[in-house]
């Protein structure tokens, strides 16, 4: 059974690894693409509900947005997906 430290200490560390992707393809973003200004990332992870119940592994999935401006119309850029991840290393 997990105490609330742990819960804590894992909530922790999703965030961090949030942060590090989100910093991450911000910074790649800016640096190679050139179409885009006004860039704006964002990364959220959450844990997939699993229907096979004998897996031990915690599966997770990343949801990414991006989003900007087109440099050469002013137009507005969104772009979503999901990267599943498993199992997250602890």
């Amino acid at each position: 059974s997990r105490g609330l430290g742990d819960v804590y200490k894992r909530q922790v560390k999703i965030s961090d690894w949030e942060n590090r992707v989100q910093e991450s393809l911000l910074q790649a973003i800016t640096t190679y693409e050139e179409r885009l200004k006004d860039i704006s990332v964002s990364v959220v992870l959450s844990e997939i509900d699993d229907e096979n119940k004998k897996e031990t592994h915690v599966r997770r999935k990343a949801q990414i947005a991006v989003k900007g401006k087109i440099v050469s119309t002013d137009q507005p850029f969104h772009f979503n997906t999901l990267v599943y991840i498993s199992p997250l290393s602890q």
